[in-house]
């Protein structure tokens, strides 16, 4: 199977009526196709169709005990859900959506158990890409959407990654572009009515907490049995091995080298590309899957990446390096 890509320009929705057409018939008769985000491309398809759900963890080999996230396009569309939506929730939705933002809810009767790993809660989402809004305004279901790429691998911020990874397997492509915040969304709890992170994102820490008047506890360590997404010891890993340079001082000359915003002066590495040469950590999280599936597919023994600083969206940053070299160094 060929996928075929559809494009599209943004933020000008023009000439799709067809194409868009097609997807939202696809979806609503069992269909699979990947779809963009601001945050990352998504295998999505039918929340509500066990079959579909079903493919979408046998295309990507996920574990079928790893919840989905569903995707709606209005809040009134999420509220048949979800059972409860404390205060600190509301006023979260309020500010970040459509955003990168996963509420972690107590979830209605309407929400299968096949979507949640028999978990009583559910993450819901209203992302903010233009194609994927329209395309949920236009369906009568919610959207499951894990990452467009097979289980623990670098998540696709651009097309090119889908065809990459999935792209035999899947015949539908909705092309919006780079995906703008370049990795996944926060996902936040609750706790008696005080939220708690489940997942560092896309949306910041300092955001969440200048919305809320305090600091959520962030949930650390990992585990086979995840409450929610992304919350394994081992994920968003490539297939060449990759460390933190800090780890491993000395030179390699055939491997390639991630630096955050410069290359040192003196270092001789050939192999070696900046991350964000405007010293942006924002700019870093949105390039950070394109350089790894670059030096992924560059041919190079190793990849060593530097070490992001603790704070702000370099906190989500190293999150997911940490897992990604988590294999690497067990």
């Amino acid at each position: 199977m060929i996928a075929k890509i559809v494009s599209y320009l943004w933020p000008m929705l023009t000439e799709t009526t067809t194409e868009l057409t097609r997807a939202i018939a696809m979806l609503q008769t069992g269909g699979i196709l990947a779809i963009p985000t601001e945050t990352v491309y998504g295998l999505a398809a039918n929340a509500l169709d066990a079959h579909a759900v079903s493919e979408i963890y046998r295309i990507k080999q996920r574990p079928k005990n790893h919840p989905l996230i569903l995707h709606f396009g209005k809040l009134n569309d999420v509220l048949p859900y979800v059972s409860e939506f404390p205060e600190d929730a509301e006023r979260l939705a309020s500010h970040f959506w459509p955003g990168p933002l996963t509420l972690l809810l107590k979830k209605t009767e309407k929400v299968p158990g096949y979507l949640t790993g028999a978990s009583p809660f559910v993450g819901v989402r209203i992302p903010a890409h233009p194609l994927l809004l329209t395309l949920l305004n236009q369906i009568s279901f919610p959207l499951a959407a894990p990452s467009a790429n097979p289980y623990g691998m670098v998540s696709p911020t651009e097309v090119s990654h889908v065809v990459h990874q999935l792209g035999g397997k899947i015949p539908l492509i909705l092309d919006g572009g780079p995906c703008c915040e370049g990795i996944e969304s926060t996902i936040v709890g609750f706790q008696e009515d005080k939220a708690i992170v489940y997942r560092l994102g896309s949306l910041e820490l300092d955001d969440i907490a200048t919305v809320l008047g305090y600091i959520p506890e962030i949930v650390h360590g990992s585990t086979e049995k995840p409450l929610t997404s992304g919350m394994v010891k081992f994920h968003y890993a490539t297939q060449t091995p990759l460390y933190f340079m800090d780890e491993f001082p000395l030179y390699e000359g055939d491997a390639v080298y991630l630096f955050l915003f410069e290359i040192p002066s003196g270092f001789v590495g050939l192999n070696s590309r900046v991350l964000s040469e405007n010293q942006s950590l924002k700019e870093v999280a949105r390039n950070l899957y394109a350089f790894l599936h670059t030096a992924d597919a560059s041919g190079a023994p190793k990849i060593y990446i530097e070490r992001p600083p603790n704070e702000g969206i370099g906190r989500s940053i190293l999150d997911r390096l940490q897992r990604a070299t988590a294999k690497f160094r067990a």
